[in-house]
């Protein structure tokens, strides 16, 4: 597949234009399928969005918020569920810059452009073994899972030591491979139905401890291994 230099981040704003024509020829069949068509998907890879905010250390842009809140209204001109999707692609790969650094390693191995899915609230179980955690469960909603080559599942842990003020329980992702999971077709909505937010199964799936992090550090933009602006600021000053 084709993949784009890491150039300065108004080049997503460029390509986003194209990402606009290519989803609007396609747009209805991306309501019919209730999935992007993978032209779509192509386009919106290249045009760097997966990649906008990954660290640099692994040929991310580390790029701005502003520049990808341009470029998803511009795809949006083309087809909403093509923006939502490209958002959240981007906003994936940010969420994984906050694991140790081995696991970003292991996502990022051919490249920045690896397509990220996450699940936005916590479901299903996550059990501690030796070395890292078995994961089960359901996550619905989960758009743009059909072309992920990963899924970060969101997970509630009561038994782990939480910093939340409250005392509600430790949430943490687990970047779980696509060959580790499944996909149950239950996307039937009227609205938004090319984003293809079917649901993620795991069933007794390992997860290393490298490939998990605590949504905390991503809330006060404690990133391991960036110093770059988009890691660093908290969750709350971009998330609102």
């Amino acid at each position: 597949m084709d993949r784009m230099s890491n150039d300065s981040t108004s080049t997503i704003v460029a390509r986003a234009f194209q990402v606009a024509d290519i989803a609007a020829r396609h747009s209805e069949e991306a309501e019919a399928a209730r999935r992007l068509s993978p032209q779509v998907v192509h386009a919106v890879r290249n045009a760097g969005f997966a990649r906008h905010f990954v660290p640099a250390a692994h040929g991310g842009t580390a790029g701005g918020f502003t520049e990808l809140t341009s470029a998803v209204f511009l795809v949006g001109e083309g087809c909403t569920s093509a923006a939502w999707a490209a958002s959240l692609s981007a906003y994936a790969g940010r969420y994984a810059a906050f694991l140790p650094e081995q696991g970003q390693a292991e996502i990022w191995a051919d490249g920045p452009d690896a397509l990220l899915a996450a699940a936005l609230m916590p479901s299903g179980t996550a059990c501690r073994v030796d070395g890292g955690w078995r994961l089960s469960g359901e996550w619905k909603y989960i758009s743009g899972v059909h072309f992920a080559d990963w899924a970060l599942a969101c997970v509630a842990v009561p038994d782990e030591p939480s910093e939340d003020p409250q005392g509600r329980p430790e949430v943490r992702y687990f970047a779980v491979p696509q060959k580790d999971f499944t996909i149950t077709d239950s996307w039937y909505s009227v609205g938004m139905r090319g984003t293809g937010s079917d649901t993620l199964v795991l069933s007794d799936v390992f997860v290393p401890e490298h490939r998990t992090l605590a949504r905390s550090a991503v809330h006060a933009g404690r990133a391991p291994a960036s110093d770059a602006r988009c890691h660093i600021v908290p969750m709350y000053a971009v998330n609102r």
